[in-house]
């Protein structure tokens, strides 16, 4: 699996490059912090009304979608009237503008406010959504149209919003375009039931080849006033282009090669230990990095797949009998070469997508979809690629260094979690505190959530004490001081003492010689003899050292099948080469003397060997008063 790791590193490395940032970075300057006409201080990042956003509308928008002239005002381009926002973005397609609505009457109001409140506007829920048609009821933005199945929901800051609504998409001039906001704006097509407007628009950009997918979001929460958010993904949907890219390819074929030997290998060891082959750490960490690599696909076969009718944006179906769309939507995270497998397909399917929706330009191409399942892509690739590398921890553990390391964490990892639960406590206790004594004027503390990060940061420095003692004068400096010194001088010195005392316990071992076996050192020491042995320049070794060590090896297989785990083997195996060594130094015949001298540091190896007999002797008294009730 290091192997197919390497590779897979490779693959994840060539999906992204520097060109995104950039690319995110240009779109946003010019449609988020672009000035509006006549405020040279509010742009589309800090506008609050429903006048600013028209005026964003006719304005940095309008101007940032129609590149068609150069800076001296000569033609620049003549290909099917696109627009090529900073000369080099193509525009695919128009864009689109959407709204969702809400009912009146969706809330109740209390007895004594009703003849006052006619109508009541309650926050935005799919059973609240208004359906119906409204204002000038011609077009399709006065009409209603419905989501796709497949369509993904977008989470904003005060809910959770679904595809459809009342929509309506822009022209290739801009001044037909400009006639529209004009006409929009006058017939009040946003109202106090508006809860979001979205601003779709898709670039392509040949020199880099990426495609920028931008959703502008506009929401009107029940509370008044405007929240504007965005989104920029530049992502890689053309993969295969460049001679780097085909390389990339030839990765990506050699890693599903390692994965379906990986697999194979974790079966025959599955098989072979059964259940104790969960009772080690690294082998859950050997499935988590399956159960990863076959999650990070997944999403992909979800682009294309729909439930027993096939590819419905591509009018493709797959010739599949209903009983095979059953087994791969519940069984589709069991065998990750089946996903691999589908992710090629759909990488075919993509292709044939984009085909379709370059041939018309006229329509709003809806790369939103794609962009959004590729980027949940990239972030499982991100997870997997994460514990990929904190696997190489069981690689170098002939590193003393990273020995000690792992034997420090793995020794106090009880202490830690006992401390865990104590902290935890004391820190959902501030944070509650903090939520709802500040909540309502700071916000830091606004939600929950945002009050735990919160106190994430003032551990770390980063906090506003004027804010909350603003907010409250007295319980502010109480829940700042008291915070500090209970969490930062208190806790955190807790923490960090339990790791400094086991790491003494852990360099004490190590200075007398308790050092667990190095796992790739004695591969690479034994290949390195196997070598010399064959080359004949190193006698081989006497059988019965070989009989020995066979017959150790056969005993530590045989106690993995009977079910004792990895450290109570290494243990035994430790044991027995530390008392070994003692037994060597302190009681050879080669001592003449009844009475020898003993320096400091041989009377601390002692009382060590004294105190892990002591263990080993409770241990096996256990064991046998187990048995002897068995027996009973």
């Amino acid at each position: 699996m290091a192997d197919a790791t390497w590779w897979y590193r490779g693959v994840t490395f060539g999906m992204v490059n520097p060109h995104m940032y950039y690319l995110n970075k240009v779109m946003s300057s010019l449609f988020v912090d672009t000035s509006l006409p006549s405020d040279e201080r509010s742009s589309f990042r800090s506008i609050r009304s429903i006048a600013d956003f028209w005026k964003f509308m006719e304005g940095p928008l309008l101007e940032g979608l129609y590149w068609d002239s150069w800076y001296n005002s000569q033609q620049l381009y003549n290909l099917k009237n696109s627009s090529r926002i900073y000369y080099e973005n193509i525009l695919l397609g128009v864009p689109r503008v959407r709204q969702l609505r809400v009912r009146n009457n969706t809330c109740k109001v209390y007895s004594a406010f009703q003849s006052l409140v006619s109508d009541c506007y309650d926050k935005y829920t799919a059973e609240n959504e208004d359906l119906s048609d409204f204002g000038l009821k011609s077009d399709t933005e006065w009409k209603y149209s419905p989501s796709p199945a497949n369509a993904p929901w977008h989470w904003g800051f005060v809910g959770v919003y679904r595809d459809g609504g009342y929509i309506f998409t822009l022209s290739k001039s801009k001044s037909e375009t400009q006639a529209k906001f004009a006409d929009l704006r006058l017939h009040s097509w946003i109202t106090r039931g508006t809860r979001v407007v979205f601003i779709d628009f898709s670039v392509y950009n040949a020199n880099v080849n990426l495609f920028c997918i931008v959703r502008l979001v506009a929401e009107f929460p029940a509370t008044g006033g405007l929240l504007t958010s965005w989104q920029f993904y530049s992502v890689k949907l053309l993969r295969y282009v460049t001679h780097y890219d085909y390389f990339i390819a030839s990765c990506e074929i050699i890693f599903c090669i390692f994965l379906f030997v990986f697999i194979t290998q974790e079966l025959r060891k599955l098989n072979e230990f059964k259940f104790a082959y969960f009772k080690s750490v690294w082998n859950w960490l050997e499935m988590l990095l399956l159960a990863g690599f076959s999650v990070a696909l997944e999403p992909v076969l979800e682009l294309a797949l729909v439930d027993q009718v096939g590819l419905e944006l591509t009018e493709i179906r797959l010739p599949l009998p209903p009983e095979c769309w059953e087994v791969v939507r519940h069984h589709r995270r069991v065998l990750c070469f089946l996903a691999v497998s589908f992710y090629a397909y759909c990488n075919l399917q993509s292709f044939i997508l984009l085909g379709r929706l370059l041939k018309n330009t006229e329509n709003y191409p809806d790369f939103y979809f794609l962009a959004y399942w590729q980027i949940y892509y990239n972030n499982m690739i991100a997870i997997t690629i994460f514990f990929a590398w904190i696997k190489i921890f069981k690689f170098i553990s002939f590193n003393e260094t990273m020995s000690q390391l792992s034997s420090t964490l793995s020794r106090c990892m009880k202490d830690i979690v006992g401390f865990a639960v104590m902290f935890f406590i004391i820190f959902s206790a501030y944070a509650q505190l903090g939520f709802l004594v500040f909540g309502s004027q700071v916000d830091d503390f606004s939600t929950f959530q945002n009050s735990i990060f919160a106190q994430f940061r003032i551990v770390l420095g980063d906090f506003n004490f004027a804010g909350i003692q603003q907010a409250n004068w007295i319980l502010g400096p109480i829940y700042f001081i008291t915070f500090i010194f209970f969490v930062f001088f208190v806790l955190l010195n807790m923490f960090l003492a339990i790791i400094n005392d086991t790491y003494s316990e852990v360099k004490a071992d190590y200075s007398i010689g308790r050092r667990p076996d190095f796992e790739l050192g004695k591969i690479i020491k034994k290949s390195y003899l196997n070598v010399l042995e064959k080359l004949r320049l190193k006698k081989a070794q006497d059988n019965e050292d070989k009989k020995t060590r066979k017959t150790t090896g056969e005993l530590a297989q045989q106690a993995r099948k009977e079910g004792f785990n990895e450290s109570e083997i290494q243990g035994a195996e430790q044991m027995k080469t530390w008392k070994e060594r003692l037994e060597k130094k302190y009681y050879s015949t080669d001592l003449q003397d009844d009475y020898q001298p003993v320096t400091q540091q041989e009377f601390r190896e002692l009382f060590l060997y004294a105190v892990e007999l002591e263990k080993e002797l409770h241990y096996i008294s256990l064991k046998l008063n187990q048995v002897m009730r068995k027996l009973q």
